[in-house]
């Protein structure tokens, strides 16, 4: 469970990284006192017999319903389409976490079981790619206007006022020269601007 909260960033286990990113008086008074993010998984973890069987149960009850088909629904029906998942019928799961795990992952090639069934079906260039995540790349947008935009939202003026994020850390990441490994930084700026924009739209 550690492992994957830590790769899922998850920032329990690194207390350091909250003074980071939140401001000294937040920080005692509201972070410190919320339960640790690890508590909303445990009930996914030390029930299967298969380290990788519960992370797939964490994800299928996390990140499927808070993330994928969140964005799914959304972006289908702001554009008027009626969407189905069709991987998504009840029977089909249940086979699916009924399947030994050996299955699932072979040789580390994702979606193994999948690829197999869908040979005869599929030209073999489409079985055989690589798997592709619906992503941006936070280092091209920060290269493109991202820095920019955080740099005239996201003011020490601002970020100060509003009481919650270290502008001092903010600072740091825009100053530091552009570099592919830390989009991980660069999509945390986007996080931040992209909460100023919904506050600003939806806050009386």
């Amino acid at each position: 469970e550690r492992f994957y909260l830590i790769m899922r960033n998850v920032w329990d286990f690194d207390q350091g990284f909250y003074k980071n990113i939140y401001s000294e008086k937040y920080l005692e008074e509201q972070i410190t006192h919320l339960p640790k993010t690890a508590t909303y998984f445990l009930d996914w973890f030390e029930k299967l017999s298969s380290p990788l069987d519960e992370v797939l149960l964490a994800e299928f009850n996390s990140k499927m319903v808070n993330d994928y088909l969140l964005v799914e629904d959304r972006m289908s029906m702001s554009h008027g389409v009626e969407e189905r998942v069709p991987f998504l019928d009840r029977d089909l799961v249940d086979y699916g976490f009924s399947i030994p795990i050996q299955y699932k992952i072979k040789n580390n090639q994702t979606k193994a079981l999948f690829r197999k069934a869908m040979e005869p079906l599929l030209p073999k260039k489409i079985v055989k790619k690589k798997k592709w995540g619906f992503t941006v790349n936070p280092y091209l947008q920060f290269k493109k206007d991202l820095k920019s935009r955080v740099e005239s939202e996201l003011t020490n003026e601002y970020i100060e006022k509003q009481g919650i994020f270290n502008y001092d850390y903010i600072r740091a990441i825009l100053d530091y020269p552009a570099h592919p490994k830390l989009r991980w930084h660069y999509n945390y700026l986007w996080i931040l601007l992209g909460l100023k924009i919904w506050k600003e739209k939806f806050e009386l």
